[in-house]
């Protein structure tokens, strides 16, 4: 599911390991054959997000600038901290900008971009050949700069302009940030200028136009206590950060420990809280630490929490639905016993594989109160999974006489695990489709 950020920590393990090589001539400056981009006018920084094929998402920045007369293609990959990668073999044909980089391990990355409107591209990368995700981009009106996130950390928070506007700054998982503006509902991604100033586009990831221009700005003491909130289309206004206290607990289920955050807004409390759960790329508390503080920004209290296997919590990374569910019940009991948590008010949320885990928890811990989903999946994991990747086989081509064969592995598949039989029919039958070539849409360990 777009925009959910969560299978990518695994898959990106295997498909970005980025590298640098030498630029190659290429005139931006020339004149182009009939249908080509100019360079000169494609020439400027762009931001968007890309979409594996097998599932996942991430975000992207691309660079196309002059040096010397020559023209250079960099990549931003800012999940992973991966910045100005440079490429090689640029060069225009049927209307596509071409390029190429190859990767730590020497495997030839290709892209293709494809002009979708004045601002826009669209492209695709292939890796050896192989075709491994899609990507639109957008030309930033301001130039992408890349400052170290861990300047700007400081100024997550909620701040407030009296009882006009609310704002939540939270860092995404791999640094920027991200706002939610509470009084208009308006979200996005914040573009850093510096260390303080950061402006906003007109969407989550798209830069084409500024919609807000934000500074901020320290106390004597040097902590960020102040929001200068200026919209494109209105006057500056002041917000102040609201104070906010956050505890680290532990808790245990059975013979695991588990370890996460307990983040309550202003006042004394008591407060209802809500247990935070991501999807399927949440693996620690810091990945779903946005919807926490928007949680504490109407006055509830939030706890989140790193997964069994990760961050500072024990146990087998390799679980199951039952199991989280249960590390869950184990975390709603434990808020249930404090004396700054209204016991009767504890509620569970989830996002996308979430939305599978809450309702699972909620229906084993009779102490949970409420339930708070975000795009939660309508049906089960089997018949998703089904759909997304027999979805998959048919965009490369295969007729539906092999989605069928396709639709027919996947019921064997989903069954492999319930006895010795079905484990020996599915081997079989994966074995016998290793020929037909659908199989590496289906099957990742085939």
């Amino acid at each position: 599911m777009k925009g959910d950020y969560e299978s990518m920590n695994k898959r990106f393990q295997t498909t970005m390991i980025l590298g640098l090589l030498l630029l190659v001539p290429w005139s931006l400056d020339v004149i182009a054959a009939e249908g080509e981009p100019v360079w000169t006018e494609v020439a400027g920084d762009y931001a968007g997000w890309a979409y594996l094929d097998d599932g996942g998402d991430f975000p992207m920045r691309l660079h196309i600038v002059s040096r010397d007369g020559l023209p250079a293609i960099s990549i931003d990959v800012p999940h992973q901290k991966a910045f100005a990668l440079t490429t090689t073999n640029v060069k225009t044909e049927s209307g596509r900008i071409l390029f190429e980089r190859h990767n730590g391990q020497g495997k030839l990355w290709t892209y293709e971009l494809t002009r979708a409107g004045r601002d826009d591209f669209q492209g695709k990368a292939a890796l050896e050949g192989q075709p491994t995700y899609s990507f639109e981009l957008h030309r930033s009106a301001e130039p992408l700069r890349h400052v170290d996130p861990s300047t700007y950390a400081g100024c997550a928070g909620t701040y407030r302009s009296g009882n006009r506007r609310t704002i939540v700054i939270s860092p995404w998982f791999w640094g920027d940030l991200q706002f939610m503006d509470r009084t208009t509902g308006r979200w996005g991604t914040l573009f850093p200028l510096s260390e303080r100033d950061f402006f906003a586009g007109e969407a989550m990831y798209v830069p084409t136009r500024v919609f807000a221009r934000l500074r901020f700005e320290a106390d004597a003491g040097g902590r960020v206590d102040r929001l200068i909130w200026t919209p494109s289309d209105g006057p500056a206004e002041t917000l102040h950060r609201s104070e906010s206290v956050s505890e680290v607990l532990d808790f245990q289920n059975a013979d695991v420990r588990l370890q996460g955050t307990l983040m309550k807004p202003e006042g004394t409390g008591p407060h209802p809280v809500i247990v935070v759960l991501g999807g399927s790329g949440w693996t620690v508390r810091d990945q779903v630490r946005s919807e926490a503080d928007a949680f504490t920004s109407m006055g509830w209290a939030a706890f989140i929490f790193d997964q069994r296997g990760h961050g500072s919590s024990s146990g087998k990374a390799v679980c199951s639905f039952q199991d989280t569910a249960s590390d869950v019940c184990a975390a709603v009991a434990m808020l249930q016993k404090r004396s700054d948590v209204v016991p009767h008010q504890i509620g569970i949320s989830g996002r996308s594989r979430g939305g599978w885990f809450a309702p699972l928890a909620a229906s084993r811990c009779k102490e949970a109160a409420y339930l708070v989903l975000f795009v939660p999946p309508a049906i089960s994991p089997a018949r998703q999974e089904t759909t997304r990747r027999l979805n998959e086989i048919r965009a490369a081509g295969f007729d539906e006489d092999q989605v069928k064969q396709g639709a027919k592995y996947l019921e064997l598949l989903w069954k492999c695990g319930e006895s010795d039989s079905a484990w020996d029919h599915y081997v079989a039958s994966r074995e016998e489709a290793r020929a037909k070539g659908w199989l590496p849409y289906l099957d990742e360990e085939a």
